[in-house]
């Protein structure tokens, strides 16, 4: 089985080969960044770090965008991780507003932001936060992940503040440490809760933890949420649509966990 790491200038690429070298038995990973090269593969991995914008240029330049596109189409298994998930979606906000690939329905948002806050809102994910568990939250009529919708809607200011001073950016003058503040990017170790069964997380249990290291998360239908991640609020740290699956956190540093969810892919079927 020959699987492609998409090698688009961005991400750290020697480090998801190294991961996935280090599960494999007798799949052969390759870098790929070309069209031939991506339709000659059984599994595609696109990692990616950084900014969505300059990812999704990268892509485009290269012509890569149609290829993964017509890859998808065919049915067989592309994964995300970290931004390379994200731009599995339809848009992100992240310094603008930029076009994605568009495999599955949904989009980017900061951590803090009006869009983010109803996405979390209206689709009722959990989240373990003491600080966001006991806010009053007013119910938005939007059901669907329109990030129009979203952005346009008037949020209530009290609801929208309680949540988003929750957040402060790493840099800012106060300290980020005391108090119920939750530092913007997101980076470390945190826990993950399984929401629905995938052979992805096979042999995880309920619960794990994983590397993170973003300032930005997806929004998206529940039923592609595999596993949620809390910080501030509930957000989707692994999803799946069908042959399209995406990981928020890096698995390539996530040690054994991270080494589980590599070769669980490398046996999706």
């Amino acid at each position: 089985m020959r699987i492609g790491i998409v090698d688009y200038g961005v991400g750290n690429i020697a480090n998801v080969i190294r991961c996935l070298e280090h599960v494999a038995t007798t799949e052969s990973i390759v870098r790929v960044s070309s069209h031939k090269d991506i339709q000659a593969c059984d599994k595609i991995v696109l990692p990616g770090v950084g900014a969505f914008g300059s990812a999704m240029e990268h892509l485009v330049v290269r012509g890569l965008d149609e290829s993964l596109c017509e890859y998808a189409k065919r049915g067989r298994y592309m994964l995300g991780i970290c931004v390379g998930m994200q731009l599995l979606f339809e848009k992100s906000y992240e310094f603008g507003e930029y076009k994605g690939l568009g495999l599955v329905k949904g989009f980017v948002t900061p951590f803090g932001s009006e869009a983010s806050i109803k996405w979390h809102m209206q689709t009722n994910i959990d989240s373990k936060n003491t600080e966001s568990k006991n806010l009053s939250f007013t119910s938005c009529a939007n059901t669907t992940c329109d990030s129009e919708v979203y952005n346009s809607e008037s949020l209530d200011s009290d609801v929208y503040k309680n949540i988003q001073t929750l957040y402060t950016k790493s840099n800012a003058k106060e300290n980020a440490t005391k108090g119920t503040h939750l530092k913007i990017p997101h980076i470390g170790w945190n826990k993950n809760f399984i929401k629905k069964p995938h052979d992805l997380c096979t042999s995880l249990g309920d619960s794990f933890y994983l590397y993170f290291v973003h300032s930005y998360h997806v929004c998206c239908n529940p039923s592609f949420i595999i596993a949620t991640c809390d910080y501030g609020i509930s957000f989707p740290s692994i999803i799946g649509q069908d042959n399209i699956l995406g990981i928020q956190p890096h698995p390539e540093r996530s040690h054994e966990v991270g080494f589980k969810l590599m070769r669980n892919f490398l046996q999706l079927r």
